[in-house]
């Protein structure tokens, strides 16, 4: 089923019109790496409810005039490369990824999963049966892992895995703005590699890590081979949603590249700790704008993080317009601007125009590295998503 970022249902137009190809690729956990899979083969089609008959309910895999879509998908071993020797302890951890295909309209933006991971078994000789054609024997069903996750390709063809936990509320869920804050960033890292060489970026209030993660994942590849290079990543979030964090890092093989650390925003002790790494160089915040009663304890924070570190820090906030009143979401930017400057770096209008109006124009299409789609701008108009840019004000020294 296609949801929202809220695991709701598309209604209305969006729902009679959604019409979504989807494909599979397989890829194979290798030297701690995500990558795709070159001993075995995926074949994805639409699902076929009845083995007599090879007729399906739909045209295509996927969504068609409806959110509800199906698939079905088999993987069979090539010739070479597959090892049948290994035990079940050192068995490779495969994941089926699905992708959209091609897509008839443009209003919805799907993104891809992965399933797994998963075994393959050793090839076996097939029992036919009488009354069943040896087609529908190849596609029988087998049980498999029901884990899902969110899978990012980065620039050497791996892929970044991120697993949401929605029994965590807010802080398990994948929100758009990390989403776009991940395109910003890693156009910025593509155009200029070295850019946050040796310096530290905090991710705060990191959720599911997807953000910090993926900037040490680029790094990790880039300097490969001169990992005194790497910037100091902090991932930071409440205590008792560090875990999810944690669990993304082991997955992608991180923990030698990031930190994880708690921080409760207006907690200046945990905001000391944080500066122990090192002074800070940029803060990078996505959907932490959801409750009003926390804004004076969300600004005071980045405060201190600017004034007690010896640099300039950037502080970039990804914010997208849910449920908060108008009046509330002024508020936060009111209390920003009496401390910073506040700069638009997407297209999307101000609040009763007192939010800085300066546009920031995103450089070339990104390849397909996170959304695949027509640049910055225009993602930020097609998710609602609006990124700000922070500047702390520094008061005139008096003659």
């Amino acid at each position: 089923m296609l949801v929202n970022e809220l695991d709701l249902a598309l209604t209305g137009q969006q729902k009679s019109s959604c019409w979504l190809e989807v494909g599979c690729q397989l890829l194979v956990e290798k030297d701690q790496s995500i990558i795709p899979s070159k001993e075995c083969l995926i074949q994805c089609r639409p699902l076929q409810h009845d083995a007599w008959d090879s007729t399906t309910a739909s045209d295509i895999a996927g969504f068609q005039n409806d959110t509800v879509g199906d698939l079905e998908f088999m993987v069979s071993l090539q010739d070479e490369g597959y090892d049948s020797s290994s035990t079940a302890s050192n068995k490779p951890k495969y994941y089926v990824q699905i992708y959209p295909k091609q897509q008839q309209s443009s209003f919805i933006m799907a993104f891809p999963l992965m399933i797994g991971p998963i075994s393959i078994a050793e090839p076996t000789t097939v029992q036919l049966r009488s009354q069943q054609p040896v087609l529908n024997d190849q596609w029988e069903q087998h049980a498999m892992s029901n884990a899902i996750y969110h899978g990012y390709r980065l620039q050497d063809s791996s892929f970044l895995i991120i697993q949401e936990d929605w029994s965590l509320g807010t802080p398990g869920k994948m929100w758009d703005s990390a989403l776009v804050l991940s395109q910003m960033i890693t156009d910025r890292i593509k155009h200029n590699p070295d850019y946050f060489e040796k310096r530290c970026l905090v991710d705060l209030s990191a959720g599911t890590g997807c953000l910090g993660l993926l900037i040490a994942a680029l790094y990790k590849n880039i300097y490969k081979d001169h990992q005194d290079t790497m910037p100091h990543i902090t991932l930071t979030d409440l205590p008792d949603a560090l875990n999810l964090i944690y669990q993304n890092r082991s997955y992608n093989h991180l923990e030698g590249h990031t930190k994880v650390k708690p921080l409760e925003w207006g907690n200046y002790q945990d905001v000391q700790n944080l500066l122990l790494e090192g002074p800070l160089h940029t803060v990078i915040a996505s959907d932490v704008l959801y409750r009003p009663s926390t804004f004076y304890s969300l600004v005071q924070t980045l405060i201190w993080l600017c004034d007690e570190s010896e640099n300039q820090v950037e502080i970039y906030v990804g914010y997208k317009r849910r449920g908060l009143l108008l009046c509330d979401e002024q508020k936060f930017f009111d209390l920003c601007a009496q401390s910073f400057e506040i700069i638009t770096v997407s297209a999307m209008p101000a609040v009763n125009g007192a939010v800085g109006q300066t546009k920031i124009s995103s450089p070339a299409l990104l390849e397909g590295w996170i959304l695949n789609e027509g640049g910055l701008n225009a993602i930020c108009r097609d998710t609602g998503v609006s990124i700000y840019q922070l500047i702390r004000k520094r008061n005139l020294l008096s003659m």
